[in-house]
Parts: structure tokens; C-alpha cells; sequence
């Protein structure tokens, strides 16, 4: 799906930063410079939001880097520079909420009222919003149970409520809520010649037989084996897609075997698993 001049019903922008499907199964695209956009796949047309300087109500950026739902329904924003938006767009406009003050790179909804929010520099933080409750965790360099890394790129709670953490410089880390400790899956491990400082997961998601898919800059498109452990480099066109500048990913959960990725050169592409 590429941009079309002329027509606002298009891809407003090719750089796609996110994608994100809701519990009313609508899709939303989160891009770098032309907000958030409503995708309707049987008429492969576009709505956009964005920002409004005249209105408070409106994105308080146009680079959307995370979408998340909770579960009344509202679709949480991670920004760059700008913190986090809230809406529910079936029934209110944006809100601001200015409870961090970082580019909030990363969301994920743990349930019952608490939302992980990885940031630029800032590690993640564990806010529980219904009592404005949040704890911040940072890496440490002599605690090799700590985060791998405080710039978290993407994150996911999976159906067995494990958080998974997608790191810029440590690869993937999953948390152990039972002892508050980080275990680390660098990459690198993949390929001899990614493991370099940058050793990144920029993101991933869940399919229905709990294999994890994941995007490393470094290493490509990745399933990542819970039970082994272990790294399996996908069965995709790996050339293309890392020339396409990969940035985000969703299986789609109305279409069995199907994942949507988002780039930076060529728009938002199809991939049948």
C-alpha cells in the first residue's frame, strides 16, 4: 500500500512506525510524520488523525511510535518527544497525558488496569493508571538480572501473561514477575555478524500457536522458540524485507496466518505465514 497523490483515502505516509488492531478488530497505523491512521481492509481505505496546533484535544504528535488498548476500550499512544495520548475515537477526541517525559518507543497492556511503557533512555515503567501508581526499571550494569538495556523498543504481553521486552542494544528480554529479574536473549546468536552493539528488536507479536515473531534490524524477521529458547530465522523473502527497511509488525487476528509489516521505504506489506 503506497501513498497516492491527490487522494486522501490512501497511505498518507509510507513510513509506517506501527501497526495495531484493536478489540473491534480495526486496524490503526501508526506513522513518522502524518499521525495515526484507521485502516479498513475490505475497502483498503484510509482515515488519518493529527496534529492540530488550534486544538488540545488533538495528537500532541504526528509520530506515533506505540498503539495499545486497554481493556475499556481505550487506545493508548507512546509519541515521540511528546509522552503519551490517550482516546477512545468511537466516542471522545485525544487526550494528552503528560505522565512521562520521554519519546515513549513501546506499549503493552498487562491488564487490570496496568499498562508497561518502555521510553528512550528511560527503561520501562510498570504504571498501574486506575491508582497513579508506577514503578521504573533501568538496567544495572552489576546486575545482570537487570533490563539489558533503557531504551526499550518494542514490547508484548503474551496469552500466558509473560512480558517481553525488545531491546536497541541487548536483543530480547523476558520478565519474571515472581522474582522482579530480566533474563536476556541477545540476537546475535542468530548470525555471528549482527551480535554488534546494536543488537536490537524493534518488534514483535504473538500467533495463534504462541510462536513469537519478532524484527531485529541487525538479524531480519525471527520466530523466537519459548520452549528451547533459541532463535529461527523466518521462512521470508529476508533480502527484500531488510531492504524495505522493516519497523513494525501485526498477525492479524482476523485472518489466520497472516502478517502485516510496516517500513520506511515501501509502505505497509502482506506476508503469508
Amino acid at each position: 500500500y503506497h501513498k497516492i497523490s491527490g487522494n486522501s483515502e490512501s497511505i498518507t505516509d509510507i513510513r509506517v512506525a506501527e501497526i495495531y488492531q484493536d478489540s473491534n478488530g480495526q486496524h490503526w497505523i501508526g506513522t513518522r510524520e502524518m499521525g495515526l491512521l484507521a485502516f479498513d481492509p475490505e475497502t483498503e481505505l484510509f482515515t488519518g488523525y493529527q496534529n492540530d496546533p488550534n486544538n488540545d484535544r488533538s495528537l500532541s504528535n504526528n509520530y506515533i511510535l506505540d498503539i495499545e488498548e486497554d481493556r475499556t476500550g481505550n487506545l493508548w499512544l507512546g509519541t515521540n518527544q511528546k509522552g503519551l495520548n490517550s482516546t477512545n475515537l468511537y466516542q471522545q477526541p485525544i487526550k494528552v497525558n503528560p505522565v512521562l517525559n520521554y519519546s515513549v518507543r513501546a506499549l503493552a497492556n498487562e491488564g487490570d488496569g496496568i499498562i508497561w511503557i518502555g521510553t528512550l533512555d528511560g527503561g520501562v515503567f510498570r504504571w498501574d493508571f486506575t491508582e497513579d501508581r508506577m514503578i521504573q526499571y533501568k538496567t544495572n550494569a552489576y546486575d545482570p538480572g537487570s533490563i539489558g538495556d533503557n531504551t526499550v523498543e518494542s514490547l508484548l504481553v503474551d496469552n500466558a501473561g509473560i512480558l517481553w521486552i525488545g531491546t536497541r542494544r541487548n536483543g530480547l528480554n523476558r520478565y519474571d514477575a515472581a522474582t522482579n529479574q530480566f533474563a536476556r536473549y541477545p540476537t546475535g546468536i542468530v548470525n555471528a555478524s549482527a551480535l554488534t552493539d546494536w543488537d536490537n528488536v524493534i518488534a514483535m507479536d504473538e500467533d495463534r500457536l504462541g510462536r513469537l515473531w519478532l524484527i531485529s534490524e541487525t538479524a531480519g524477521l525471527l520466530q523466537f522458540d519459548q520452549q528451547s529458547e533459541t532463535y529461527v530465522e523466518a521462512n521470508a523473502p529476508q533480502k527484500a524485507l531488510m531492504q524495505s527497511q522493516m519497523k513494525c509488525m501485526l498477525i492479524d487476528r482476523n485472518q489466520d496466518d497472516v502478517l502485516w509489516i510496516g517500513t520506511l521505504q515501501q509502505g505497509l506489506c502482506r506476508l503469508d505465514i
